[in-house]
């Protein structure tokens, strides 16, 4: 008896994943509207909650940044063992680019909670898409005739997410930049299907719960809260996630680099502690934390001193030494804790279209100096191949990260020997 396979279609990133949705161009075209109107702030909070849970080809934007940034969440889940647990772990993913993508674990009682502010004023939706620049942004005037509620966040058109990721990731969150990016997007939508049937939305008409949502997160964290995401220490949301990364995402790449960073991908997989393990050594290394520094201020001088020698010699270029790391990587270390380490080597890792996940385990090993080199005087240039985004697949980084020994702690022990 014969039998077929039906083969299923994986994707490189989040991005492909949801522009190859149905959902994706019905949306674009003719229902805008209900999208936006579906999470609107009348939804009570249980409501709303379930209503992200079940959009998981839909992506949402709030203020989850370490600064109180902006970015993009999906695929909302909420995870139990048994019908009958009355608390369950909750975990989304941050990103559409598969590089970035992190499970997190949002405070999903601030996330969906009724808005708290009362209606707000707004300006009219004309005098939002005639704005250029951030100066523009500034001089926008409220209208009594315009009013707003925003939740504390808002579920993004399929059109739009890219161009709203590109934004997010060039200038870290800023709504501004979002803000300006939304509106170039909304008016070459606009023009691009002028006389087309099929598209029956007019953007600039529909979007405007999106301009407005945007325009109060520029004004007030009281208007827009920020979420306090952290790193999903959930043993089953993580095999959740991991089950759907992999039915919806390859992994691959077409270009000859991405064979080269995959092959990279698997030794630093293996380097990171599992995720029991992790929890355990983030909280004992925590409190060995607190006794030696200050528990409020990372910054590159106070790492250890031999840390500190080993960054900048392998840093340097020839014989001169710098003082100091290039500006990322001293962001890096200026981060208060291992959770915001972990998502700035993530925005490197995406700048730079390498698909690699840091562990947080990791990020507060490189972040306190928990590792050696075999010789800390060499080779030359091996930090800034690891710690920046440029020439990280040339053959001469690769043969410094395959060549050179680097020994992390797997206990807390080790890391105090």
């Amino acid at each position: 008896m014969a039998s077929s396979l039906t083969e299923v279609t994986k994707y490189v990133s989040w991005n492909e994943w949801f522009c190859s949705r149905e959902s994706s161009s019905l949306i674009d075209k003719e229902n805008m509207e209900p999208l936006l109107s579906a999470f609107d702030y009348s939804l009570s909070a249980n409501d709303c909650e379930a209503a992200v849970g079940k959009h998981e080809e839909t992506v949402f934007m709030a203020q989850l940044s370490l600064n109180g940034g902006l970015n993009l969440f999906h695929h909302f889940k909420e995870v139990s063992w048994t019908l009958y647990e009355k608390e369950k772990d909750a975990g989304f993913i941050i990103g559409i680019s598969q590089s970035i993508a992190t499970t997190m674990k949002p405070d999903t009682e601030k996330l969906f909670e009724k808005p708290l502010c009362a209606v707000q004023v707004v300006p009219i939706v004309t005098s939002i898409l005639k704005v250029m620049t951030e100066e523009e942004i500034d001089d926008l005037q409220a209208s009594t005739a315009q009013k707003f509620k925003p939740r504390n966040f808002v579920p993004v058109p399929p059109f739009l997410v890219n161009p709203i990721s590109s934004a997010i990731s060039a200038s870290k969150g800023n709504a501004k930049v979002v803000l300006l990016a939304t509106i170039a997007t909304i008016m070459d939508f606009d023009a691009s299907h002028i006389g087309d049937d099929e598209y029956k939305d007019i953007a600039s008409q529909k979007c405007k719960p999106l301009l407005f949502w945007l325009f109060l997160a520029i004004q007030d964290n009281s208007f827009v809260q920020p979420n306090q995401s952290e790193g999903c220490g959930s043993v089953k949301v993580v095999k959740v996630f991991e089950k759907t990364i992999m039915d919806s995402l390859n992994g691959g790449n077409s270009d000859n680099s991405g064979s080269h960073l995959l092959s990279l991908k698997r030794p630093l997989e293996v380097m990171a502690a599992s995720i029991t393990s992790t929890q355990s050594l983030l909280q004992s290394m925590s409190q060995i934390q607190h006794q030696v520094s200050d528990k409020s201020s990372k910054s590159f001088k106070k790492i250890p001193v031999q840390y500190q020698n080993m960054l900048l010699v392998a840093s340097s270029i020839g014989q001169a030494i710098p003082e100091s790391l290039n500006e990322d990587a001293m962001d890096f270390f200026s981060n208060s804790n291992s959770l915001h380490g972990q998502l700035k080597l993530h925005s490197l890792l995406e700048a730079a279209r390498l698909q690699v996940s840091v562990s947080p385990a990791l990020a507060t090993c490189l972040q306190n100096g928990c590792f050696l080199w075999m010789n800390v005087f060499t080779p030359s240039g091996l930090a800034d191949s690891v710690m920046t985004t440029e020439n990280v697949i040339s053959n001469s980084s690769l043969a410094k990260l395959t060549k050179t020994s680097v020994v992390f702690p797997t206990s807390v022990h080790e890391s105090i020997d």
